[in-house]
């Protein structure tokens, strides 16, 4: 399970895998490196019919994006979902609605990409990291989800009753 492979990611020879993201692009070089660095892979784009072979090998899922524009600060990106899904860390900005999703339901950790340490962050969520309020908190964010995809239904139905009626 994650939790048993979790503090491996921070031992020496493991790596640290992550999506691209446009607050990193600069310092990754060609072959996915971060900065030189051994232990932290990105990668670029990829198919839907990849995630899971993907995600197999991802430790905690970057949805660093900045803060600049109203689009980022409020958008929900399907990365959130498959953090839930496949039950992984994600790391997002903070002063964003979805930093405000992901504290609320303890999916993750957020990071101010141009004044925080992003490695000690890293470190510190791993530090104080409890699989069971991580997991718990991916199943209440799903169920929650679920029943407001169902409530949304109800009141289209509702909608078109009324119309159509």
């Amino acid at each position: 399970m994650f939790a048993d492979d979790f503090g491996d990611v921070f031992e020496a020879g493991q790596a640290l895998e992550a999506f691209n993201s446009e607050c990193f692009r600069d310092s990754v070089d060609q072959s996915g490196r971060y900065d030189g660095f051994d232990d932290v892979l990105f990668f670029g784009r990829y198919n839907d019919t990849e995630k899971d072979k993907l995600y197999a090998d991802v430790d905690i899922i970057n949805a660093v994006y900045g803060n600049d524009s109203l689009v980022v600060t409020t958008a929900l990106p399907n990365k959130l979902y498959d953090s839930a899904f496949y039950k992984i860390p994600i790391m997002v900005n903070s002063g964003t609605y979805l930093g405000e999703i992901v504290e609320k339901y303890n999916m993750g950790f957020t990071v101010d990409p141009f004044n925080d340490d992003i490695l000690a962050c890293i470190h510190s969520y791993k530090e104080n990291f409890d699989s069971e309020i991580f997991e718990e908190g991916c199943r209440t964010f799903l169920r929650d989800v679920l029943m407001e995809q169902k409530e949304t239904e109800n009141q289209i139905l509702k909608f078109l009753g009324v119309i159509y009626g």
